[in-house]
């Protein structure tokens, strides 16, 4: 079994090998991943394993942005101390959960689960009908969002919007004419996995920008770019962090 391996803590990484060892000496971890960034190179460059067993926070960011713009031809199993990503999980191919600090017998039983939706002799069998079932393109994206007003609640429309920005006061999302709507969501990353990932690109750990609102993007040195946008006077800058996975996604 060919399989690759995403964790950032060193300690961790070789537990995992030695238990995958002592699973099956057959098993051979082909590469380890510490980083979203490296992860999405691979996902693009490289032939892709069997299976991939994929810790879900890493220092630069989430992985599930990587498996939703780079989908993988295998399966994966998350492994991670947080329960609360159990859903966006399976909604990126996930076919197990394993929470730290897992033993062997969990890791067995979710690789024995795996081997099971390998059985069928072709490669196109149970496995590949379980991933068309799992994959992200039949996610219902959000197409509007709750806006909190002093005097009520309304609603704005997602295909109107400019970016959604991170501000003291909380979650602010802007029009191509300029208007401002304050969001009942609370979280950047939790708005982001509901937004249609074709459309949204996340610049940074507080802005967020849609495609169609993008008139201009000129290089900001340090590998960043600013990127100008309608209804917003002011530019937004892409971190140089995700620089390259903003050139990829504007590419399609």
């Amino acid at each position: 079994m060919r399989i690759w391996i995403v964790e950032d803590e060193p300690w961790a990484k070789e537990r995992l090998q030695s238990m995958l060892l002592r699973y099956d000496a057959g098993i051979v971890v082909e590469h380890c991943f510490d980083s979203v960034q490296a992860l999405s190179n691979a996902l693009t460059e490289q032939a892709h394993p069997q299976l991939i067993l994929s810790d879900i926070e890493l220092l630069d960011g989430q992985v599930f942005q990587a498996y939703q713009q780079h989908p993988p031809s295998c399966a994966l199993i998350f492994t991670t101390a947080y329960q609360e990503y159990l859903l966006q999980a399976f909604d990126s191919f996930g076919i197990g959960y394993l929470l730290k600090p897992f033993d062997d017998t969990q890791l067995a039983a979710a690789l024995n689960k795996f081997r099971q939706l390998c059985q069928p002799a072709e490669q196109t069998g149970a496995l590949q009908q379980a991933l068309q079932q799992l994959a992200p393109a039949t996610t219902a994206y959000k197409t509007r969002l709750l806006v909190k007003r002093v005097q009520g609640m309304e609603l704005c429309w997602v295909e109107q919007l400019s970016c959604i920005c991170l501000q003291l006061s909380g979650l602010v999302a802007y029009d191509r004419d300029g208007h401002s709507y304050p969001l009942s969501e609370s979280s950047l990353s939790a708005l982001e996995q509901q937004l249609d990932p074709q459309h949204f690109f996340r610049l940074n750990r507080t802005e967020m920008v849609a495609l169609a609102a993008i008139t201009k993007i000129i290089p900001s040195g340090k590998d960043r770019l600013e990127v100008r946008l309608k209804g917003c006077a002011e530019p937004l800058v892409c971190s140089a962090q995700r620089t390259p996975l903003f050139r990829r996604w504007l590419e399609g």
